[in-house]
């Protein structure tokens, strides 16, 4: 098991309290990061994660540069 430590208290970092801000809205969202390490990619200062709005968004935008659909 993982810890941070906040004002001298040890507090265990779980699956379901693990948030990031978007990087392109800025809205706080929960994070999956079992899913994240799982990935093989992950650093957890360097790691961007989308809110499920941006990250849409961003997916329809590169198919529709690719000439796909989703």
């Amino acid at each position: 098991m993982f810890y941070i430590l906040h004002k001298r208290k040890l507090i265990p970092i779980d699956p379901d309290r693990v948030y990031a801000f978007c990087p392109q809205c800025g809205v706080l969202h929960a994070v999956d990061l079992q899913a994240e390490i799982a990935d093989g990619d992950c650093d957890l200062l360097g790691t961007l994660t989308y809110c499920d709005e941006c990250g849409k968004a961003i997916r329809a935008a590169a198919l529709a540069a690719t000439g796909k659909e989703d």
